[in-house]
């Protein structure tokens, strides 16, 4: 019977998985998976267990509540090398469906088993018993609310082996990711995947030609830490390569790395000055003049600038104001996105602040009334939201209150070199595969779409 089962599963393009279910033969199934001294017939079972833990919810919900994940944990011990193969698929599939299934593999024992399988499997010729180890450990550690550091660190060290030696593409992808999700959260996390050891390589793989997003992710993470953390990313000499990424001509790339930069340059006076020094600023201002960017990019890129005017020198200003960054940001004033437009109001009151104090207000206010910016202040002034009519205000009052006894202000307006023709940059929506967060430097991630996959 399992066989004639397993052959329909071949024949169909979808399993008959409600099919198999209906006809009340899971724990059947289940069942098999306790009779070792058939190992043929267990791994059938398993395989149509592990499609029927890739359909729904409810479907995989199903398998679990019929008994199968301390069997599949057990298997993992097999020593038939597919046998355990399959039972790591099975168990990536459950831990892939929710927070719930995910803590509930953990809590059944399956990190100890899992590790031992990995280490075994590390350094010896099948790979794809360790690729299914690594994705269902980032299965494991995956998803909001994230698992405790507890739990995950305990899969730093075969993490930290899978990536350093890139026996497999897909393998070392899936350990980044997981280094990604362990690396999402308090300061603990990030130092914890910095002890490991691992956090060079990452910076190698940018510059190879493997996934991007997953290594490009965790460096990104590891930039939302605390001075130091964010520090061990620059000596590293990582901001040169991001620079490059700026250029690449995928668009959750260039997302990406606007977002990492943007925690950067929310650090110290030396790690803003560290990527002017790289030439990213230039490229920022570029991203954000484009009207064929990406609007998600040019988010991040404002982002990364406006973090620039808040912990900044006099000097780095001077500088932004030099490559005319105040034409890109007024422009932000006009964007329906309410967190946009307090970006670019924040970073334009830095700047202000910063002219007038300095000498060279009237230089910058011109700027900003060249793009109509002191026309569209007063307009935001009646926002419904109240935190940028309010701003709005303040910038009116504190920088052009002349400006509403004096429509013209021709005599005001100096001469500049700015190219008025906008940047064209090629936009290229091919997005690598995979998370989301939010804005002050938290990019919507782009999760892996393999957390349940067929056997």
């Amino acid at each position: 019977m399992t066989n004639n089962i397993s052959f329909l599963s071949l024949l169909e393009r979808t399993p008959p998985i409600q099919q198999i279910i209906d006809a009340g033969i899971v724990p059947r199934l289940v069942h098999f998976l306790t009779l070792s001294q058939s190992p043929k017939l267990q791994f059938e079972a398993s395989w149509i267990l592990t499609n029927i833990a890739s359909g729904t919810s409810e479907q995989t919900k199903f398998v679990v509540d019929a008994g199968a994940v301390p069997y599949f944990i057990h298997l993992m011990a097999s020593p038939d090398a597919e046998l355990a193969e399959q039972a790591v698929w099975a168990l990536g599939n459950i831990a892939g469906d929710s927070v719930e299934l995910r803590d509930y593999v953990t809590d059944k024992g399956a990190i100890s088993a899992l590790l031992q399988l990995g280490e075994s499997e590390n350094g010896k010729k099948r790979l794809a018993t360790l690729r299914n180890v690594a994705w269902t450990i980032s299965n494991l550690c995956r998803a909001k609310p994230s698992p405790p550091l507890s739990r995950t660190k305990l899969f730093l060290p075969l993490l930290t082996d899978i990536v350093q030696q890139g026996r497999d593409p897909e393998a070392t992808t899936d350990a980044c990711w997981a280094l990604s999700y362990i690396s999402d959260g308090a300061e603990e996390n990030i130092q914890a995947v910095l002890d490991s050891g691992v956090v060079p390589r990452l910076v190698e793989l940018l510059s190879s030609n493997s996934a991007l997003i997953p290594p490009l992710r965790t460096l990104g993470n590891i930039a939302t830490g605390n001075e130091a953390q964010t520090q061990v990313v620059v000596n590293l000499h990582a901001i040169p390569v991001f620079c490059e990424l700026l250029s690449n001509n995928k668009t959750q790339i260039r997302k990406e790395t606007c977002w990492t930069l943007s925690n950067i340059t929310a650090g110290t006076e030396s790690q803003i000055q560290a990527v002017i020094d790289a030439g990213i600023m230039p490229k920022l201002i570029a991203i954000l003049n484009s009207n064929s960017e990406d609007r998600a990019v040019r988010k991040e890129a404002a982002w990364a600038i406006a973090n620039t005017c808040r912990s900044c020198t006099d000097q780095h200003i001077r500088y932004l104001v030099n490559e005319k960054a105040v034409y890109p940001l007024t422009k932000l004033l006009f964007e329906s996105d309410d967190k946009v437009i307090l970006v670019a109001l924040e970073a334009l009151e830095g700047i202000l602040k910063c002219a007038k104090n300095n000498d060279y207000l009237k230089e910058v206010a011109n700027m900003v009334r060249k793009r109509d910016g002191v026309t569209q202040l007063k307009q935001l002034q009646s926002h419904n939201n109240s935190n940028i009519s309010r701003r709005s205000l303040n910038l009116t009052e504190e920088y052009f209150l002349e400006d509403d006894n004096n429509s013209g202000n021709g005599d005001d307006k100096e001469e500049d070199n700015e190219d008025d023709d906008d940047d064209e940059e090629e936009d290229d929506d091919d997005e690598e595969e995979e998370e989301d967060d939010d804005d002050n430097g938290v990019v919507e991630d782009e999760e892996e779409d393999d957390d349940d996959q067929q056997g």
